[in-house]
């Protein structure tokens, strides 16, 4: 059985620590876990954010994966999966009737999830399009136009989302850095 899933076992079921079973590595494993749950059981609640030592193992494999560059856990939050984190941070964006309804700028294309939690939300969908004759690249003059259309009717707020689903594209640090560089002069009011 691969470790994950004698991880989880062990964590399920703590009586199954004892077992010979299981190797120790999956057993110090699943003791980490269960020791920063309170009350040593995965039915326990836990922080809002998620298990501390998994959002730091977390924050280990993205400074890792970034080749150096710090990932905070403070600032990791863990979901049960992209749509109920889509959903929490479009609840936490979306505000405000008529002219300070928010606006949601999403690349088209998009995964169809952003639209519908936009239109549950009663918010408004900004699309900006992507440059599918460059590789579904991003344009900054298209977010210009997006944002300049939208400011009459809403107040636009930005969904920073790779478009991998479904362009298969996954954006570079150049565009993503360009595009939230505009952004964030543009929410400063210019």
């Amino acid at each position: 059985m691969p470790l994950f899933p004698q991880v989880m076992a062990l964590c399920t079921y703590p009586n199954l620590l004892d077992s010979p079973s299981f190797p120790e590595d999956a057993k110090k494993r699943a003791r980490r876990i269960l020791q920063a749950c309170g009350g040593n059981s995965l039915g326990s609640y836990s922080a809002s954010q998620g298990v501390n030592c998994i959002r730091e193992d977390v924050a280990a494999y993205i400074t890792r994966r970034d080749g150096g560059v710090p990932a905070d856990p403070d600032n990791i939050y863990l979901t049960t999966g992209a749509s109920d984190g889509i959903s929490t941070i479009l609840k936490i964006l979306v505000s405000g009737g008529g002219k300070s309804r928010t606006g949601v700028m999403i690349p088209i294309p998009q995964y169809p999830l952003y639209s519908a939690v936009i239109s549950e939300l009663d918010a408004i969908q900004v699309n900006y399009y992507l440059d599918e004759d460059n590789c579904w690249a991003l344009n900054v003059n298209e977010l210009r136009r997006a944002v300049q259309q939208a400011k009459s009717t809403v107040t636009p707020r930005c969904c920073a989302s790779s478009t991998r689903n479904p362009t298969g594209l996954c954006f570079t640090s150049l565009p993503v850095s360009w595009g939230a560089g505009w952004l964030v002069y543009w929410m400063s009011g210019h």
